[in-house]
């Protein structure tokens, strides 16, 4: 039952993150689950403005002046730095990466700009991507019995 949870917070949180943060409207979704393999794929997309000018437009109360790089973006955002106003959380895709990858034993992808990170490491891609991409590997097999949701969950 918490996988169900799981999985349906990790689509919340990167969907609400494509209407709170790209500038677009909308984004899109797909998946495929192989079942022969044990694994379902999620992938989520926007054409927006990216992580970086999403930090590069934040006009609020926290100090993002650092942030000057697409690896800057994605190493702010995933330590937990948000464009959000101080009284929301802004830890959605850092609670999201823990719990794929150390609570589900899955995978996680996320592309902005020439950022790339793949579970914990960030490298620079190459090649600028517009908007954002997130790809989930989500373990279906084998599932650890002791996985509790709440554990990850801030």
């Amino acid at each position: 039952m918490n996988y169900y949870i799981a999985i349906n917070y990790l689509l919340s949180e990167l969907t609400d993150n494509i209407v709170d943060h790209s500038g677009h409207d909308f984004g899109w979704i797909s998946f495929q689950y192989y079942p022969s393999k044990g694994f379902l794929d999620i992938s989520l997309a926007d054409s927006g403005i990216g992580v970086l000018n999403s930090y590069l437009a934040y006009s609020g109360e926290k100090d993002y002046s650092h942030v000057a790089t697409h690896l800057d973006a994605i190493e702010t955002m995933i330590r937990g730095g948000s464009t959000k106003s101080l009284k929301e959380r802004g830890f959605g895709v850092h609670t999201s990466r823990e719990m794929l990858v150390d609570g589900l034993n899955g995978t996680f992808v996320f592309l902005s700009g020439n950022g790339l990170l793949i579970n914990y490491r960030l490298v620079d891609f190459g090649v600028a991507s517009q908007g954002a991409l997130a790809f989930l590997r989500v373990p279906v097999v084998n599932l650890n019995e002791t996985f509790n949701i709440y554990e990850y969950t801030e």
